[in-house]
């Protein structure tokens, strides 16, 4: 149940993320196994720590099944991964940035150019809370290069490299479901500069969980906490509906949204800008 409600919230997000063209990954060099001590959480995850760019250790979940690798924000831009956002520990389903990692290395193993989805999963957050920090999720695209051998009874992981160069799962799924004349349209147009959530028994609209300095959102007049009920006279009461109005919107156009600040509804207007 576990790793089905984790694809399931995947892919919702990688059938709305741009995905830039990544370097090729360059596999791990060594011969031999490297041990590695793991955690088994209460909630029966594993985890393990990581350094990503030279940085760390950072405690992330071991998931073969996940075809990408996670890493939230903050951690994302302490190890240089992305820069100029504002931190933030607020979960979204809305990815960040698609990026690649410098390296990331497990024991002695090495391995670079690994694909990554910047954000704060739903899922970690809420494990963090119970477990400790977790940074992210460790998926498929990095393990996929090892023979790997998971001890419960002495709590290591032995990873040996393999031969195994793994694909481009994400952009593989994206091009079956929807065909190569179809992927243009899942590039958001504008970037707006905030974050929203479908909150628990939220009837109406999304909620906006943080607006960044800057931003058309910000000169707007937006604030964390406000819900947006409708962009351009399209209702948002869902997190799709939300993405497909945004996505909508060419930059440099006036767009009129609606939101409720406590008991009060608002107008405003926002004028997004080139940038995704």
């Amino acid at each position: 149940m576990r790793h089905c409600f984790l694809n399931a919230v995947l892919l919702f997000m990688v059938l709305r993320m741009p995905f830039a063209q990544a370097a090729p990954s360059v596999p791990p060099q060594s011969a031999t196994a490297s041990t590695v001590p793991l955690t088994v959480l209460q909630s029966g995850h594993v985890a393990l720590e990581a350094r990503l760019n030279g940085k760390g250790p950072y405690r992330f979940i071991l998931d073969t099944g996940s075809p990408i690798t996670f890493v939230d924000v903050d951690t994302a831009l302490a190890t240089g991964l992305i820069k100029g956002i504002k931190p933030t520990t607020a979960p979204s389903l809305l990815p960040v940035s698609m990026t690649s990692a410098g390296t990331i290395k497990v024991g002695q193993e090495v391995v670079s150019n690994v694909p990554v989805m910047v954000l704060n999963h739903p899922v970690i957050s809420l494990l963090s809370q119970i477990e400790g920090p977790l940074h992210g999720i460790l998926g498929f695209s990095f393990w996929a290069r090892f023979n790997i051998v998971l001890d419960y009874a002495d709590g290591t992981i032995s990873l040996t490299p393999g031969r195994f160069h793994p694909p481009d799962v994400v952009s593989r799924l994206m091009s079956r479901l929807f065909g190569a004349s179809s992927l243009n349209h899942l590039v958001p147009a504008g970037q707006w500069g905030m974050t929203v959530v479908k909150q628990p028994g939220q009837r109406r609209g999304v909620t906006v969980t943080s607006v960044y300095q800057g931003t058309p959102a910000a000169a707007a007049g937006i604030q964390a906490g406000d819900i947006l009920l409708s962009v351009d006279g399209r209702w948002t009461d869902t997190m799709n509906d939300c993405w497909n109005a945004l996505s909508a919107e060419r930059p440099g156009r006036l767009v009129p949204i609606t939101i409720l600040r406590g008991v009060k509804r608002l107008h405003l207007t926002v004028t997004p800008v080139v940038g995704i």
